[in-house]
């Protein structure tokens, strides 16, 4: 006799849980690439998926350097955790667009009105739009065909 387990995930799109180490950083991606680029919300949260796997990679081969503070007598610390600079990251399309949200965020700061200016993705960035796209509805066609 055979025991199979089956196992599903279901990911709602925008929706990064509560304090995981990349929470903030999708929630903040998936807002910034609709508002700044247009993107729609399932492609946005899949490059803010993607992007934070790809920061994850990076960070899994970093140091990672740990100060204490706090009273020990009260059982309770602070811990401050900190990367040093992580050197000859692999540049993915995902950090391009993230390296795009930081520019036009940046810009905005220092007084350019993006939606003056129409901010526009790089061709690459465009063509790499489209495969998520394409993804995701060949996806929701194979979820259609199973049910």
């Amino acid at each position: 006799m055979s025991t199979e387990i089956k196992t599903s995930t279901t990911t709602t799109i925008g929706q990064f849980g509560n304090g995981g180490k990349f929470s903030d950083f999708m929630d903040s991606m998936f807002k910034q690439t609709q508002s700044l680029f247009g993107l729609s919300p399932a492609v946005a949260d899949k490059i803010a998926r993607n992007a934070a796997s790809d920061l994850g990679k990076a960070m899994k081969n970093g140091q990672c350097k740990f100060k204490l503070g706090g009273n020990m007598e009260s059982g309770k610390v602070s811990i401050k955790a900190a990367y040093e600079t992580l050197k000859a990251v692999a540049v993915t399309r995902n950090l391009k667009v993230m390296y795009a949200v930081q520019y036009a965020g940046d810009a905005v700061k220092n007084g350019v009105n993006y939606q003056e200016t129409g901010w526009q993705l790089i061709p690459e960035l465009v063509e790499y739009v489209k495969e998520l796209q394409e993804e995701l509805n060949a996806e929701a066609k194979a979820a259609e065909l199973k049910a």
